[in-house]
């Protein structure tokens, strides 16, 4: 993936403008711009805050069943590890039923790990990530705008990064 110059060099003037508002704005509209923005992030932040203590409560729930399966995984690998060669007098029903097990057993824990994931650890993941960035936001010394300035900054950076390499 390549991004254009043009849009790099976008950024980057943005970056400068918002980094740099302290010389071109005059103080009454800073201080209520970034109060606007404050207020913004702040619902940001505690919308995000009250949604991850709502996953971490259904994480703490669903704990002993993703640990059972994640023992039933390891079980199962152990089992077909250590007795798989060994089932030589086995009948043709043995060997169908434990097959059978092991696939449903599987199945299960698969399909419960994975709608753990989707369900809960993406989202998480993704609200860490945005609560990160209103935290930054927040507590910025020169404001908000300022440091969505800095963002920017960084974004630039990161797409000229991915074009070089």
């Amino acid at each position: 993936m390549k991004f254009e110059n043009l849009t790099i060099l976008y950024f980057q003037i943005a970056a400068a403008f918002m980094m740099g508002w302290d010389y071109f704005v005059p103080k009454d509209l800073r201080s209520s711009v970034d109060r606007l923005l404050v207020k913004y992030f702040r619902d940001v932040d505690g919308n995000v805050k009250s949604d991850m203590d709502r996953y971490k409560k259904e994480i703490i729930r669903r704990l002993p069943k993703t640990a059972f399966a994640f023992i039933s995984l390891a079980a199962i690998f152990a089992f077909l590890s250590v007795f798989l060669f060994r089932i030589e007098n086995a009948t043709p029903e043995i060997v169908f039923i434990l097959g059978m097990a092991i696939i449903i057993t599987v199945v299960w824990a698969f399909d419960h790990i994975t709608d753990v994931m989707v369900k809960i650890m993406v989202p998480f993941g993704l609200g860490s990530f945005l609560r990160f960035g209103s935290s930054f936001l927040l507590n910025t010394e020169k404001g908000p705008f300022a440091g969505i300035g800095v963002l920017c900054l960084l974004a630039s950076f990161f797409m000229r990064y991915v074009n070089l390499s």
